[in-house]
């Protein structure tokens, strides 16, 4: 009789459409993963004012309420693992945005962020977009590579004003949507 072969972690993986309620869920997530990931890239100041700014539960509801924007969450079984925000700018009605994509650290390394990833781009199936675009930070060498792998390639790089004294200093990364 052949060994059991149990299903790949990212087999179960659902990503779902944030509702009002789940905000502390996603700023949880933040907090944890922003304090586990950035102290290596950011300082601590930037950290607390990001997750102030747009992590907080009420920050994540004005996101959500804002028109043309999604947030996801990425659960594995009961346990949310991830969260992404979308936006489709009027202004550029080829591209979308990926305004946020974070995956826990404990769950990095799996496969789960590539599911995610497709996941989060069958949200946008029917648009008229053709480009997905996104910032990240240009020490982050560990997400630039994945997004490499996901097709992305880097269109400029940009110091962002991120308010309260902070520079973000990104690359903007695009890639083709299907």
């Amino acid at each position: 009789m052949p060994a059991s072969v149990s299903p790949p972690p990212a087999a179960g993986l659902n990503v779902t459409v944030a509702r009002p309620d789940q905000m502390g869920i996603i700023a949880s997530l933040a907090h944890d993963i922003w304090n586990r990931y950035y102290p290596s890239i950011i300082s601590k100041a930037q950290i607390d004012y990001m997750l102030r700014q747009r992590y907080s539960p009420d920050a994540l509801a004005e996101r959500s309420a804002a028109r043309g924007t999604t947030l996801l969450i990425a659960w594995l079984g009961p346990l949310a693992l991830g969260f992404a925000v979308l936006s489709v700018p009027e202004d550029a009605p080829d591209e979308a945005n990926l305004d946020a994509f974070y995956l826990h650290p404990d769950h990095h390394r799996r496969g789960l962020g590539t599911v995610f990833m497709e996941q989060v781009v069958a949200h946008l199936d029917g648009q008229p977009r053709q480009i997905l675009v996104l910032n990240v930070n240009r020490k982050n060498i560990t997400a630039i590579n994945f997004y490499f792998r996901q097709g992305f390639t880097i269109r400029s790089a940009v110091d962002v004003n991120l308010g309260g004294g902070f520079t973000g200093d990104d690359f903007i990364m695009e890639r083709p949507l299907p």
